[in-house]
């Protein structure tokens, strides 16, 4: 009866970040799985092609993503201003308008396509960048410096979209990173090298960052399809580089990158495919998810469950693995790093709710002031 009693929209906002957070955690996990199978080497294509290939299956598919029904930028309707004209001069003047009105949406077909090969690009950058640095530094110090992707959003969003953010979201958001800052202090590193591990997680996460922006940028331009355009155009360029990759490195080297390592694990090859046929379910949801979360509620809000996904993945991982790695163990730090976290989003909540009564408000005295003009 209260689910009933909800509007469906209210439903997608309680319903849509619940499922980013659950099918990230296990999406993690079915990357760890791969990596126990020595199917962890970049080269060897199995993760990062199934994590872009399921992107393009999502996109093709019949799902409706969350932001489906949200009212999308259009430019004046032709046939509208058609109907407004009254003599020859002003025929002349919408057809004039009409050509005007052609010449930009080419325009704007032309922007769309640039800025899904950059969003394109920026993704797999950050995810290339971002793996490399937690082998270098361990998951535990990974965590805190891809905490900091909330943090980027945040700048990011406030310089190039000109998004408010009050006071109150800043407080939130440096809650949220405190919290994940003191998750792995009492952890210790079995990474090889961990300042420069931190170092290339860091700008693995101003490329998810910046990717954020301008997926959310994409959404604001007139003749945008939503999120699942943004979906399948980001899977099916990714899908296609690494399809280059594969027939020009990974398959000359397959014994090197592919055959050794999963010998060493004493595994074999139809478990990793097995394996990583999960990991492309697991992602398909997760890609639905993540990009209904970007289309519904912005890039602040994304990075900030990233955060909350970190934590999450924290207490999971140290669950399953602790007996065999004590990094992933949990600790009175892990626990404190959680009340901050939860804390932090309370706060950035009530910020964010803040800031939009007073947009409404400031909306309906610019009405009023209008109706008296």
């Amino acid at each position: 009866m209260l689910f009933r009693s909800l509007p469906s929209a209210m439903l997608d906002v309680m319903f849509m970040p619940c499922l980013f957070l659950l099918s990230g955690v296990f999406d993690t996990l079915c990357t760890q799985q791969l990596v126990y199978q020595g199917a962890s080497n970049m080269r060897s294509m199995f993760s990062i092609f199934a994590y872009y290939f399921s992107q393009a299956i999502v996109g093709f598919s019949c799902i409706e993503f969350g932001d489906a029904g949200k009212k999308k930028p259009v430019l004046p309707d032709i046939e509208e201003a058609h109907s407004l004209v009254k003599d020859e001069d002003s025929r002349r003047a919408s057809e004039e308008y009409e050509l005007d009105i052609d010449k930009a949406m080419k325009q704007y077909e032309k922007k769309l396509r640039l800025l899904y090969v950059v969003s394109a690009l920026l993704d797999i950058m950050g995810y290339v960048i971002r793996t490399i640095g937690m082998v270098y530094c361990g998951s535990g110090l990974f965590q805190v410096a891809f905490s900091s992707v909330a943090i980027f959003s945040a700048v990011y969003s406030r310089i190039f979209l000109k998004t408010n953010v009050s006071a109150i979201q800043w407080l939130g958001i440096a809650i949220v990173t405190s919290g994940l800052i003191v998750s792995p202090l009492s952890s210790n590193s079995q990474g090889k090298s961990p300042v420069t591990g931190i170092l290339l997680t860091l700008l693995g996460a101003q490329f998810y960052s910046i990717s954020y922006i301008v997926n959310e940028a994409i959404t604001r331009i007139p003749g945008n399809k939503g999120t699942k355009e943004i979906c399948k155009q980001v899977g099916v360029i990714n899908t296609m580089i690494c399809c280059v990759v594969i027939l020009i490195d990974t398959i000359p080297n397959r014994a090197k990158l592919i055959y050794e390592p999963i010998a060493r694990t004493h595994t074999n090859l139809s478990s990793v495919f097995v394996a990583t046929f999960v990991y492309v379910i697991s992602h398909i949801i997760h890609s639905y998810a993540l990009y209904s979360v970007q289309g519904a509620l912005g890039a602040i809000w994304t990075g900030l469950l990233q955060c909350i996904r970190a934590c999450v993945v924290f207490f999971t991982s140290g669950y399953l693995y602790c007996a065999s790695d004590p990094n992933q163990c949990i600790t009175w730090s892990k626990i404190v790093a959680t009340i901050l976290v939860t804390c932090g989003i309370a706060i950035f909540t009530y910020g964010k709710r803040q800031n939009t009564a007073e947009s409404a408000e400031t909306s309906d005295e610019c009405r009023v002031c209008s109706q008296f003009s």
